[in-house]
């Protein structure tokens, strides 16, 4: 009986011991006043079954909860881990897409430079062979009419580009100068035509010129 009632009072010691270390944060079945696994006290002595039992229990609860929270905290470590390595992934994956558009936009931009380029280039070429055939065909022209007024200073001698009382229409249209027919005059003595050009006025009577001017 009294074996049974050292045992209860044991057991209410350990468990208001347990209570105290618990509440002070120590684990009760690593605390260094027992020895569980061979049901010994800190003296030596041997513990009473009934509260070896308890303790050990105690023990290995608290040793799967802490290996529970364990495998919690590197599950939540290794999640954690992969989440990170995954956004490294992603976000490396998006800085390669924008490195890529970069660059292709880099080429896209220099082939449309090189285009708009080639295509002034080729403009300008064209424009300076126009300007070339242009002035070709001015000097060619210019030569034609320098030939022929050329041609016409000799052929006129004294009368180019000089009228002159008594010479005939179809010299002064020869040496003169272009004329056209711009009004007629009828008098008692006849029909006086008067022609203009090349920055003069003949009066013509009877195919002869009867006086001019400026």
């Amino acid at each position: 009986m009294r074996g049974r009632l050292r045992g209860s009072e044991g057991a209410m010691r350990l468990l208001v011991l347990s209570v105290m270390l618990l509440a002070n944060g120590i684990s009760v079945a690593e605390s260094p006043g027992y020895d569980v696994d061979r049901c010994l006290e800190k003296s030596g002595a041997p513990m009473h079954p009934i509260d070896c039992q308890i303790l050990r229990k105690k023990r290995d609860e608290e040793r799967a909860s802490q290996e529970r929270a364990d495998r919690r905290l590197e599950e939540s470590r290794a999640y954690a881990a992969r989440q990170a390595e995954e956004a490294a992934r992603a976000r490396a994956e998006i800085e390669r897409e924008n490195q890529a558009k970069a660059a292709r936009w880099r080429d896209e931009h220099k082939a449309a430079e090189e285009a708009s380029r080639r295509e002034m280039d080729a403009y300008a070429r064209k424009e300076r062979a126009a300007q070339k055939i242009a002035a070709e065909r001015a000097r060619a022209a210019q030569k034609v009419v320098d030939d022929r007024e050329r041609v016409r200073r000799d052929e006129c001698g004294a009368d180019y580009r000089s009228p002159r009382i008594g010479m005939s229409l179809s010299r002064a249209q020869q040496c003169v100068g272009n004329f056209r027919l711009t009004a007629q005059l009828s008098r008692a003595d006849g029909v006086i035509s008067t022609y203009v050009g090349s920055g003069m006025y003949l009066n013509v009577m009877n195919g002869v010129v009867v006086s001019w001017g400026r």
